[in-house]
């Protein structure tokens, strides 16, 4: 989803680039890398650890290690981006990403356990698939997508309002429309967070710092895309 990675104090938006670009690996080839090690770790966790500590006889410290991990991720969300932006160590950097990819291999090892696994995998294949085709949209496109970007901004923010009210009313259908209107504004993010790598990419800059805020914008994308659909697909498998 996208966030607020660069400003102008920053030196990481369009009209103020860094000036010293240093040869090397891409900066897109640097994000697609990190993408994938989050959404490899965050898997391995989610599919083995309920079983790993089950077979280690401490299967009953489960549910509290998951309660520890969304605490924990509560946190991260607020702190990650400026730790990678701020902070001149790549191990630093690195190291904070794959805790902030384990902390969440962790939480969504419980929808491992609520959903069978063929739900599981469908899942990770329709959404995979969806960020593919968002994604190469939003990569190839010549058009530059800020303005569409807003315009899902606020789309989410309104959805999100309209979720908090609704609690005090608990309508089922609002809150079906919402879900909806917040899972279509993410796929859109998909497209937009692609497209501003592709420009950033263009610049020839590689800065690590940048290359991990742009992989935690779509690794977020990707995760939300997942958690959204999979109660979904495991609804609609039961009824077949």
């Amino acid at each position: 989803m996208s966030q607020v990675y660069f400003d102008n104090n920053d030196g990481y938006n369009e009209q103020n680039q860094p000036q010293a670009r240093v040869r090397g690996v891409s900066l897109a080839a640097k994000t697609f890398l990190y993408l994938a090690l989050a959404i490899c770790l965050s898997g391995i966790v989610a599919i083995s650890l309920p079983y790993a500590m089950i077979g280690l006889g401490i299967g009953e410290a489960y549910y509290i290690t998951v309660t520890v991990s969304a605490i924990a991720l509560i946190v991260f969300c607020f702190i990650i981006n400026f730790i990678v932006l701020k902070s001149k160590s790549k191990v630093v950097q690195i190291t904070f990403f794959v805790i902030y990819s384990l902390l969440w291999g962790v939480f969504l090892s419980s929808f491992v356990m609520m959903f069978d696994m063929a739900s599981v995998g469908y899942t990770f294949l329709i959404t995979g698939g969806v960020f593919l085709l968002m994604g190469g949209y939003g990569y190839l496109t010549k058009k530059n997508l800020d303005g569409f970007g807003s315009v899902m901004a606020m789309l989410l923010m309104s959805a999100l309002l309209v979720s908090i009210v609704n609690i005090f009313f608990a309508n089922i259908w609002i809150q079906w429309v919402v879900s909806y209107v917040m899972l279509a504004a993410v796929i859109g993010f998909v497209a937009v967070d692609f497209n501003r790598l592709k420009r950033m990419n263009q610049t020839g800059v590689t800065d690590n710092g940048l290359a991990l805020l742009m992989a935690i914008n779509l690794y977020s994308d990707f995760i939300y895309i997942f958690v959204r659909l999979l109660p979904l697909i495991a609804s609609a498998s039961s009824r077949n």
